[in-house]
């Protein structure tokens, strides 16, 4: 199983394109909340695609909406790839999250994290699996390459 643990704020959801929709006086948001900016779905889309990859939810939305409401999202959105869970929020920080996940659900072949939270919110053994986003431009082109080889790359599940 090959899993890529994505964040929404700043990874999907940039600052870069709320400035485009405002500036055009266009809505931001829908029934479940900002709107994704398009340029970073096509690039999930062309990561799941070379990857296969499944999604588990990291980001801080699952405070807000379940996993059903994020699978609604997911479908009246028609965004790619398959989410299959979101991570249990067993510590304020989000490597702590994945690790528990992976513990409960591993082993996994391989997995990414994209995120746009610093450094400290993930643990060492995690920082190999780990692509930093700009927040203001969300996921890019330019990472596609990078992560499709994380995916591509065995891993162990963390030791304890």
């Amino acid at each position: 199983m090959k899993i890529l643990f994505l964040d929404f704020d700043g990874v999907m959801a940039t600052d870069y394109y709320s400035l485009i929709l405002e500036k055009n006086s266009l809505p931001d948001k829908d029934e479940f909340g900002v709107i994704f900016d398009p340029l970073c779905v096509e690039c999930l889309s062309r990561i799941i695609a070379q990857t296969n990859a499944d999604i588990v939810v990291t980001s801080s939305w699952q405070d807000l909406m379940s996993y059903q409401s994020i699978r609604r999202m997911w479908d009246f959105r028609h965004l790619p790839g398959f989410v299959t869970d979101i991570v249990p929020v067993i510590s304020k920080r989000r490597g702590d999250n994945i690790d528990a996940w992976i513990k409960d659900c591993g082993p996994l072949e391989s997995y990414l994290i994209l995120d746009d939270l610093p450094i400290h919110e993930f643990n060492e053994h995690q920082l190999d699996h780990l692509i930093q986003v700009d927040s203001y431009h969300g996921l890019q082109d330019t990472m596609i390459e990078k992560v499709v080889a994380i995916l591509a790359t065995s891993s162990l599940s963390p030791s304890r």
